[in-house]
């Protein structure tokens, strides 16, 4: 039997990364973003799903949002032109 391992604080998961590229599409494109419009990105068929990877990214500092405030989801890091790795958002 295979032991799963959990992952590093600084790797985030294959369903984080994806969630967090659809994030940073729609909102690069549309200057907003909302759970379902993440959920279209990202190929969810759930919005309970898509909140749950919301709340993880959240929880590692990577989106934010205002309750109750729809459209006001946004990310905090975005992808490097160099490298490809993730920078903050200043």
């Amino acid at each position: 039997m295979r032991r799963r391992l959990a992952p590093s604080a600084n790797v985030l998961t294959d369903t984080q990364a994806r969630t967090l590229a659809a994030i940073i599409r729609v909102y690069a494109r549309d200057g907003r973003a909302t759970v379902d419009t993440v959920r279209v990105e990202a190929g969810y068929a759930s919005k309970s799903t898509t909140h749950k990877h919301l709340v993880q990214l959240a929880v590692r500092g990577l989106v934010a949002w205002s309750d109750g405030c729809d459209g006001t989801l946004r990310p905090l890091v975005w992808p490097t032109k160099q490298s490809g790795q993730l920078a903050s958002r200043s």
